[in-house]
Formats: structure tokens, sequence, C-alpha cells
């Protein structure tokens, strides 16, 4: 993955589940330029969220999160802390 100089990644509607979550995830830290990550619509659930939230720690230049429109809980926010 790289990010080529662009600010967003955008997905929406892509059914990339938990597993393309992960690989999202491990492969932030490649997208140095990458601000804002949005993921809707992309059938995530918690364990995709947590790891898109534990790889958003090596890309300390993202600044938004949107999940979304995907089948998370409010357990998945207890990982943010």
């Amino acid at each position: 993955m790289n990010d080529a100089g662009q600010n967003e990644i955008m997905m929406e509607g892509e059914a990339i589940g938990n597993q393309g979550a992960k690989v999202v995830a491990n492969n932030l830290s490649k997208c140095t330029n990458v601000q804002s990550l949005h993921l809707v619509k992309c059938d995530i659930t918690d364990a995709g969220a947590i790891a898109i939230f534990k790889g958003a720690i090596s890309a300390p230049e993202i600044q938004t999160i949107n999940l979304d429109h995907n089948e998370l809980t409010p357990a998945v926010f207890d990982s943010l802390v």
C-alpha cells in the first residue's frame, strides 16, 4: 500500500471484512500522508476495528477514522483507552 501523496483512504461498500481491515491496519505505517481513513459499509466487526485502531498508532498523521455502517458494538470503544 502506497499513499502516493494522497491524504485519504476511502472505501465505501467494499466488503473487505475483518481480514481486509487487518491488511489496511498492517500497512498504515507506510501511508505517511494519510490523514483520513473512511471504511464505511465494509462488513467490519469489532475485531477489524480494533486492528485499525492499533494500526493507526503507527500512523500519527491520521486524524479521522470513519467506520460508519459497520457491525460495531459499544465494547469496541473500550479498546481506545
